[in-house]
């Protein structure tokens, strides 16, 4: 058996004060007994819609079922390029592929977003969606994203998975595209516990169509319209989501603190995110990238400081994407081999975040 880490990675425990409003939330829904939708989906949906500045919410069963209903609502299939970056979780691209559609890698930037001059060099005659990804937490370059889909007739839907409660000039995360999906799983910066995801659009229409489609295809959960599979959000996890946001700004403000003390300590010894100077990142993770990244990886373990490499491998490194390795993405496979993300969550102390850094400037010589 291993040595549990002195500082973990995540740490999902929930404060006594929290866990009582949970628990009292539960009690509430149990003693309703309304457990499959109901008016408790619907307020966390007007809840979430309001949050992302958004008129539609639809609550899903995880992000990746958001993504694949998005996507399938704006009429993506056979045939159809979906431009994506080549940085991000397997969950970006499956939506896709499920779709029988096919996903065309961009590079990204140094903020390890999708570069939007990549995005453009990608687009063809068969593209028929731009799908950014707000990697890390932090929102992609949606002005210009959306004035290339703008030029080139296409749709927009935000893969916000990372990014509840990150903002670009004020415009929340989810704002921005016709449609956008988000993650709300235990590690995210407003987590269920367990899985669940989100939908937000504007258009009316979309959103009953993706209600449809997250029961089956049905309508009046009866009669069968357009066959589906089943995505419904459990609404014990609605119920849950609906209390956790309302810390779900301290949360964000907390990891933005815990960011800003890792840039002070680091600058100058390894490659550091600059905080966004336009918006407020989620910092879902704070990811730096160094050399020699494997054997400081090592180092940090085996002091006790619990580090994850996300992902080790591009989304054309998979090898399920064989067929894409012959991307254009020169600036993502130089920094996936130096990235590594360090501890960042509500929990930590301001000891934890100077031991560290510490123990990597010590690794350094710094």
């Amino acid at each position: 058996m291993g040595q549990s880490p002195s500082v973990r990675f995540r740490d999902l425990s929930i404060p006594d004060d929290e866990r009582l409003e949970l628990l009292e939330a539960i009690d509430r829904l149990m003693r309703r007994g309304s457990f499959i939708l109901g008016v408790d989906v619907e307020e966390f949906e007007r809840a979430f819609a309001l949050r992302c500045g958004r008129a539609e919410c639809v609550g899903v069963s995880n992000g990746t079922g958001g993504l694949y209903l998005a996507l399938r609502a704006l009429g993506v299939g056979p045939g159809d390029e979906v431009v994506t970056t080549a940085m991000s979780w397997v969950a970006t691209a499956n939506a896709v592929i499920a779709l029988g559609a096919t996903p065309v890698f961009a590079d990204v930037a140094d903020d390890f977003n999708i570069d939007p001059t990549s995005v453009e060099r990608a687009i063809t005659t068969q593209t028929k969606v731009i799908l950014p990804v707000h990697y890390y937490g932090r929102m992609a370059r949606m002005h210009e994203l959306m004035r290339i889909a703008s030029i080139h007739g296409l749709k927009v839907v935000e893969d916000a998975s990372q990014a509840f409660g990150a903002d670009l000039g004020g415009r929340p995360a989810g704002a921005f595209g016709d449609a956008a999906a988000f993650s709300l799983n235990p590690m995210k910066p407003l987590a269920a516990l367990g899985e669940a995801g989100a939908v937000v659009m504007d258009d009316h229409e979309m959103a009953e169509q993706i209600r449809s489609m997250r029961y089956l295809g049905t309508i009046n959960r009866e009669t069968c319209v357009d066959p589906s599979l089943n995505f419904k959000i459990d609404t014990i996890q609605a119920v849950i989501l609906l209390s956790r946001m309302k810390r779900a700004e301290q949360v964000v403000a907390y990891r933005n603190r815990i960011a800003r003390m890792y840039c002070e300590g680091l600058e100058g010894v390894v490659s550091v995110p600059d905080p966004p100077t336009d918006g407020t990142s989620a910092y879902f993770d704070y990811t730096i990238v160094c050399d020699d990244r494997d054997r400081l990886e090592e180092f940090l373990l085996s002091e006790g400081i619990e580090v994850k490499v996300r992902h080790r491998l591009l989304l054309t490194q998979q090898p399920g994407y064989l067929d894409t390795a012959d991307a254009d993405v020169p600036n993502a496979l130089r920094l996936v081999s130096g990235i590594l993300s360090l501890p960042i969550h509500e929990a930590m102390t301001d000891d934890q975040v100077n031991v560290i850094v510490a123990a990597i400037r010590r690794f350094y010589g710094a």
